[in-house]
C-alpha cells in the first residue's frame, strides 16, 4: 500500500477510495449459460467466450464459462481507453478535441477523439511515455487492472506484460458507464462519449476493438462495451482467438451484432 499511499503527490486529484473491489461474482443463481453462442463463434471461425451482464436484473449471460472467469489475455488495444482516462487525469491530455504532438520531427499532432476512433498506436504511445512508468504503475494499482505488472517498456505494458481476464474487462467498461472508477467524473464522461459508435432511436451501441498477433500465430482479439436500449444498459466483453484468415473491425462487428441480434438486441424491445 506504500505506492499507493502518495498517489495524491503524483497526480491531481483525489482518488477517494483507492482500491477499487472486483466486478460482483458471477453464481449459479445469476448465470444463464448460452451454448448457442458458440454457432456465431464457429460461423465466424473464431473460438472464445463471450460474457453479458444484465443491469436491471443483475444477471448475466455467459458462454465458455471457463475462459470468461479463468483466463487471461494481454488488452492490447482495450487498454487505450483506460490510457486516455488516465492521461485526462494526469493533465497529459487536455481535452478530447486538443491535438497531442506524437512526432516532433514531422510536427505531427493527433487529437484524442481521432485516436480512439482509429486506434492510432503513436498517439497512446506517447501518452504512456509522457506520463511516465510510475505514473500509470499507480493507475493500474489503483484500478486493480488485471494482472497490474509494467515490465519492459511503459508504451508497449499492454502487449507484453499486462494480462486481464474477460470478466475483469466487463467489471470495468460497467464502472466506466456509471462513472465508478476512482477518477474525475469529467474524464470518464469524455471517454464515454467516444465509445459509442450508434445512437439510433432503437438503441445505442458502444464498443472498443482489439485485435493482436500473438508468438503462437493466433490472433488475439477484444471487443468490450454496452448496448442501451430504452434506457437499459447491458455490459459485454468477447474474446476470441482466430488461427486461420484475418481479423479484421469488420469481422469483429460483425460477430457482435451477431450475437446481440441473436440475443434479441438492435430492435429496441429490450
Amino acid at each position: 500500500m506504500k505506492r499507493v499511499a502518495h498517489l495524491s503527490s503524483l497526480l491531481p486529484f483525489s482518488l477517494g477510495v483507492i482500491i477499487i473491489t472486483a466486478f460482483a461474482a458471477c453464481s449459479p443463481n445469476n448465470v444463464s449459460i448460452d451454448d448457442s453462442i458458440g454457432q456465431v463463434f464457429d460461423k465466424a471461425g473464431v473460438e472464445g467466450t463471450y460474457g453479458m451482464f444484465h443491469n436491471g436484473a443483475g444477471t448475466f449471460t455467459l458462454y465458455n464459462v471457463k475462459q470468461y472467469r479463468d483466463s487471461a489475455y494481454a488488452p492490447n488495444q482495450t487498454f487505450e481507453p483506460v490510457l486516455v482516462v488516465a492521461g485526462l487525469e494526469t493533465g497529459v491530455i487536455a481535452n478530447e478535441r486538443t491535438p497531442l504532438l506524437i512526432d516532433t520531427l514531422a510536427n505531427t499532432k493527433v487529437s484524442t477523439d481521432s485516436a480512439l476512433m482509429q486506434s492510432i498506436p503513436a498517439f497512446f504511445a506517447t501518452v504512456a511515455r509522457t506520463m511516465g512508468k510510475e505514473k500509470l504503475q499507480i493507475i493500474l494499482d489503483t484500478l486493480q487492472y488485471g494482472s497490474k505488472k509494467i515490465n519492459g517498456l511503459v508504451e508497449q505494458a499492454a502487449d507484453s506484460s499486462i494480462t486481464i481476464s474477460p470478466d475483469e474487462q466487463l467489471g470495468l467498461i460497467k464502472k466506466l458507464y456509471f462513472n465508478q472508477l476512482p477518477f474525475q467524473k469529467r474524464s470518464q464522461e469524455i471517454v464515454k462519449k467516444l465509445l459509442i459508435r450508434e445512437n439510433t432511436a432503437a438503441f445505442q451501441l458502444a464498443y472498443y476493438l482489439s485485435r493482436q498477433k500473438t508468438e503462437n500465430g493466433l490472433t488475439n482479439g477484444w471487443v468490450i462495451g454496452w448496448v442501451e436500449e430504452n434506457k437499459h444498459p447491458y455490459f459485454f466483453v468477447i474474446h476470441t482467438q482466430r488461427k486461420d484468415g484475418e481479423e479484421t473491425p469488420e469481422t469483429q462487428i460483425s460477430l457482435l451484432k451477431n450475437i446481440l441480434t441473436q440475443q434479441g438486441f438492435l430492435t429496441g424491445k429490450k
